[in-house]
Order: structure tokens, then sequence, then C-alpha cells
């Protein structure tokens, strides 16, 4: 997985996966539209994937405190996603 649960740091991810997928697959398939098929794919599938996805194993560790939306590596990925977007444009 490109996301884990590190008891009482948060959820972490590597930084570059979600926005060198995202830009890929927008150039692959979005045409004109990639930049902003690639900005709101990483966003979303950043938060969704890494975030919302994990919800039931850090209720399942009584992990209360560590969740953070977009922390850890996963804010770096979400801003990430704006860059390379950017760059597509």
């Amino acid at each position: 997985y490109a996301s884990h649960v590190v008891p009482g740091i948060g959820i972490q991810m590597n930084p570059l996966i979600a926005p060198a997928t995202a830009a890929l697959a927008a150039m692959f398939w979005a045409g004109d539209q990639a930049p902003a098929v690639a900005f709101a794919g990483g966003v979303l599938g950043t938060v969704i994937g890494a975030d919302l996805l994990h919800l039931p194993e850090v209720l399942r560790r009584n992990c209360s405190g560590i969740l953070s939306i977009g922390g850890a590596g996963v804010f770096d990925g979400i801003a990430l996603c704006g860059l390379f977007a950017l760059l597509l444009s």
C-alpha cells in the first residue's frame, strides 16, 4: 500500500506517489483537461485513499488523537498535486 498507519504519528505515505500517478493518468486520458483532472484526481485520491480508507483501522486500534487529515506526508502529496498540475498546464 502507498499509505499506512503509524501509531503515535498518524497516516504516512510517500508524497510523490499520488501526484505522479494522477499526472500520468491525466496526461494519458484527459487530453486538454489534464491539469484540472490531475489536480482533482490527485487531491481526492490522496484524501480518500490515504485518510478515509484508513479510518476503520485507526478506530479499531483505538488510536485517538493521531488521525489528521493531510498529515505526515499526506499533506505533502496534496501540495505536490497542485505543483504537478501546474507543470502540466
